[in-house]
């Protein structure tokens, strides 16, 4: 039994950058990964010549100056793994049954389109704006540990927090009187968070809107190469490793300590230092839930974020571009009403009528491109409740499969009608996932995709954070920080300093003959 300096479980985006900083300031490392695959919902697979990214489409907080280029420029990967910025005019195109509107890069230019749309709500609009960009900046600023008391004592930091740490953006949005209209096109890029209006924590959806517009992109070798490289430069570090294939099924504690991590396997992995980037709630099932403090019980007693139901899709002899897609997404909605849209999918279980996120990878950037000659891939995904899907697989396979293929044809059906008439003439691979796919792959409880449900009551002072009970057992993931790519460099970064007291994230200053890869 060997003995590391960390033993990192899971190899989300948060794990295997920690893993990669850790390596690279000589630490011994060994990262432990359930799947087959490293990237956690970021991880790809691939079908009949054709790779898809499970779950991420784009992604911000990697421009110049941004988390993700200070933590490449520190490990000396910048030049190894780059990002293109989507289109500046328009990355999110957003089409409602009687109108679109592109989101365009740039507060300023978004307020002046839609000043003139709206004429009489331009001091409302310049309000908002300027409310969600002020989040944005006090989010990033926030400390490690939300601890209340601490960032109370610095309300003059964080007044924008403070203020609306327990509001909805639906909140903002009566608060503003804004016209629904206005409103579906604020909220149009909801499905990002999973979140209605009316239940998003609006601190979370600034941070999400300001990001993407400060620096929407995609990786430009695709996703697979992000980990995979994060994965070889990890394993080039004398004492570090990375394990596949690899379910840690038991911690075993001592007082206030961890000693050991077992694995299905019963082979065992010691460390001084252990980081968990899983679930936390499943950290019940590592220990004797008994002997967890019943403080930290409560904060793990936190509601899911929704699940997706998502469709991979290859298309043959097909133009995509000459159709409407290009380099950007396009958001379908059936209704300018987004709360009831979501209340439809999530409560009624409707998908007559979805919403749709449409991704069209190949037209992103051509070296994304991974399909046989004349074929582009299309990723299509909307909302979907994991009980709903969970109750035809208890009435067996037949059931499950025959649901699965009625909403894959209710999707298909919607694209067909508003964006590609002859759509299944075209289809050469079709794969569809539903919330119990994302459960068994990624071990996601309830196909969350984002952890805690990213409502106020869940994303809040006080929440969990990167501190357990045990003194050298540390969480990094979307629940004990903020979710997506973005807030999983933002907390490695975070989780950096506060285990070495380097601060990458406002003190890094490249050398670039400091003789690293």
């Amino acid at each position: 039994m060997k003995k590391y300096d960390y033993v990192i479980i899971g190899s989300g985006i948060g794990g295997l950058f920690s893993a990669a900083l850790l390596a690279r300031q000589g630490s011994s490392v060994c990262v432990l990964e359930q799947h087959t695959a490293p990237g956690g919902y970021g991880h790809s697979f691939e079908r009949q010549g054709y790779k898809f990214c499970a779950a991420l489409h784009y992604i911000w907080n990697c421009g110049p100056n941004e988390d993700g280029d200070k933590l490449l420029r520190y490990l000396g990967l910048d030049k190894k793994i780059t990002f293109t910025p989507l289109n500046p005019d328009g990355f999110d195109l957003l089409h409602f049954p009687d109108f679109s509107y592109k989101i365009v890069k740039g507060f300023d230019r978004n307020l002046e389109a839609l000043s003139k749309k709206y004429p009489s709500h331009h001091g409302a609009l310049s309000r908002y704006f300027k409310i969600i960009q002020a989040l944005h900046d006090e989010v990033k600023k926030l400390p490690f540990s939300l601890d209340p008391i601490r960032i109370m004592s610095q309300a003059f930091r964080f007044s924008h927090v403070l203020r609306y740490r327990n509001r909805t953006t639906q909140d903002l949005f009566n608060q503003l009187k804004l016209p629904l209209e206005l409103q579906a096109i604020l909220s149009g890029q909801s499905g990002n968070l999973l979140a209605a209006p009316e239940h998003a924590s609006l601190p979370v959806h600034a941070a999400m809107v300001t990001g993407l517009d400060r620096s929407t992109c995609v990786p430009t070798q695709g996703y697979d190469h992000i980990f995979n490289t994060l994965v070889q430069y990890i394993k080039s570090f004398a004492g570090c490793q990375v394990k596949f294939g690899t379910q840690v099924v038991m911690l075993q504690e001592n007082q206030d300590r961890i000693m050991l991590a077992v694995d299905q396997k019963d082979e065992t992995y010691r460390a001084e230092q252990y980081i968990y980037n899983g679930d936390p709630k499943l950290l019940r099932q590592l220990f004797q839930e008994t002997r967890i403090p019943k403080s930290f019980l409560k904060k793990l007693n936190y509601n899911y974020s929704p699940s997706a139901f998502i469709v991979y899709l290859g298309l043959k002899h097909l133009d995509l571009s000459r159709l409407g897609f290009g380099n950007w997404n396009v958001w379908h909605y059936p209704d300018i009403d987004i709360n009831r849209i979501f209340r439809l999918q999530l409560e009624e279980n409707n998908f007559n009528d979805p919403f749709l996120f449409i991704s069209t990878p190949g037209l992103h950037k051509k070296s994304m491109i991974s399909a046989p000659l004349d074929c582009r891939p299309m990723i299509v995904c909307t909302a979907c409740d994991y009980n709903y899907m969970k109750r035809f697989k208890n009435q067996g396979p037949a059931s499950y499969r025959a649901e699965k293929n009625r909403i894959t044809e209710l999707i298909l059906d919607q694209i067909e009608k508003h964006y590609i008439p002859d759509l299944r003439k075209h289809i050469d691979l079709l794969v569809a996932g539903t919330p119990l796919t994302m459960e068994r792959f990624v071990f996601a409880p309830e196909g969350n995709s984002y952890g805690a449900n990213l409502s106020p009551q869940n994303i809040n002072l006080g929440k969990l954070d990167y501190r357990t009970p045990y003194r050298n057992l540390f969480l990094i993931g979307a629940t004990a920080g903020i979710p997506s790519f973005a807030g999983g460099l933002h907390y490695s970064g975070l989780l950096f300093k506060e285990l070495t007291g380097k601060n990458i994230l406002d003190g890094f200053q490249h050398r670039p003959n400091d003789g690293l890869i």
